[in-house]
Order: C-alpha cells, then structure tokens, then sequence
C-alpha cells in the first residue's frame, strides 16, 4: 500500500498524550517534513484514539478478505 499511497504522512505517540507527524511523501511537494508536534489537547487525542480504535476493529478485517 505505501508503494502506490501519493501522499504518506507518519505519526507516533508519546506519553503523555503528544501525537508527532511527518510527511514521508506527498504529490507535487519539493521536499519532506521534518517531525512536527500535533497542535491537540490530550481530549481531543483521546477521542481520536477512540475512534481510530473502533474503525480498526471494523476495517482491519474487512481488507484482509480482499
């Protein structure tokens, strides 16, 4: 899948609550992004976290049938 992705962009976690990103490849861009920290509150991250959790549960599955 990151083969063909036209954007790629990274995250990772750190405790308490900081989300970083990079951008590793996106269409007509110049150059990479250097890591950034999210700009959320630990709320908002956690109701993120909430539902990328629920939507791995559902998806996950699904695309392993295909």
């Amino acid at each position: 899948m990151t083969k063909v992705a036209g954007n790629l962009i990274v995250t990772r976690m750190e405790k308490p609550m900081k989300l970083y990103f990079r951008i590793l490849r996106m269409k007509n861009a110049r150059s990479l992004s250097k890591e950034v920290l999210a700009p959320f509150s630990e709320k908002v991250l956690k109701e993120v976290k909430e539902i990328a959790e629920t939507q791995r549960k559902r998806i996950i599955p699904t695309v392993s049938k295909i």
